[in-house]
C-alpha cells in the first residue's frame, strides 16, 4: 500500500499508510491528513489513489499554493519519491512495491484525531525509532499510537506498546528473529531504554527516549 510521510521542516512527524480511496489534506479537524497551520487552507489538497490513471493529487484552494518537487501544480499523477510541499509541511510519497522494504507496518489503533505536528513536540512527547540501515537510514518514526507492529509475516513481527510506564517491546511472530542490543528476544516482553538497538530480520533500529537530564546528571547548586 502507498506511503505518505508527514514531515516539519525536513523532520518526519508522521507516516500513514493507505490501501484505496480519496485522501483529504487541510487544517480542517475532518481531513485524512491534518494539518493545524495557518499557512495552510481548510481544504488544501486531495489525493486520488483510485483514479483511473493512477494515484493523483489535486490543488482544492487556488489561494494557496501546492507545489510538488519546486513545481507549482494543480493536479499531478504522483510517482515514488515525490515531494509534496505545503508551506513548511511537506509530504513523501512511497508507491506499493517500495514500502514493502520499510519495516514499519501499520499501526494497531487509528491515527490520533489531532496530530502534534511541530516536530520539537513530537520529540518532548513520545519516543521514537530512527532507522540504522536501509533505504531510509536516518528517519525517524514517532511511537504516537498506543501500539506499533514492525516487521513482516515470516520474517519476525514485533509490537512496541506505549503504556502510562513506558515503551514495552514484544514478539507476535518469529521471536527468534527479533533482537533487542544483540539478545534474542524470544517470547519476552522488555521495557525499552533510551539508547536500545532493535534488530528484526535485516532492519536495524535505534529507540530514543524525549531528552532529559538525570538526577545525577543536574548541575549543583
Amino acid at each position: 500500500m502507498p506511503k505518505l510521510t508527514l514531515n516539519f521542516k525536513g523532520q518526519p512527524i508522521q507516516v500513514y499508510h493507505f490501501d484505496s480511496g480519496i485522501i483529504t489534506i487541510g487544517s480542517d479537524a475532518d481531513n485524512t491528513i491534518r494539518i493545524d497551520n495557518l499557512g495552510i487552507a481548510p481544504k488544501h489538497a486531495i489525493i486520488d489513489l483510485e483514479h483511473s490513471d493512477g494515484p493523483h493529487l489535486f490543488q482544492e484552494d487556488e489561494r494557496f499554493p501546492l507545489q510538488v518537487n519546486n513545481r507549482k501544480i494543480s493536479s499531478h499523477l504522483l510517482k515514488h519519491g515525490d515531494t509534496i510541499q505545503l508551506g513548511k509541511y511537506t509530504i513523501d510519497y512511497a508507491s506499493d512495491e517500495q514500502v514493502l522494504d520499510s519495516p514499519v507496518l501499520e499501526p494497531e489503533s487509528e491515527p490520533e484525531p489531532e496530530l502534534e505536528l511541530l516536530f520539537k513536540d513530537s520529540l518532548a512527547n513520545d519516543a521514537n525509532l530512527q532507522l540504522l540501515n536501509g533505504k531510509n537510514i536516518g528517519r525517524l518514526i514517532p511511537l504516537k499510537q498506543a501500539l506499533t507492529r514492525l516487521g513482516k509475516p515470516g520474517k519476525g513481527v514485533a509490537v512496541i506498546a506505549r503504556r502510562k510506564e513506558g515503551y514495552f517491546l514484544s514478539s507476535l511472530e518469529g521471536g527468534g528473529k527479533i533482537k533487542i542490543n544483540g539478545a534474542i528476544l524470544g517470547e519476552q516482553t522488555l521495557p525499552l531504554s533510551h539508547g536500545d538497538k532493535l534488530e528484526i530480520d535485516k532492519h536495524k533500529m535505534l529507540f530514543t527516549m524525549p531528552f532529559s537530564i538525570s538526577s545525577s546528571e543536574q548541575p549543583g547548586p
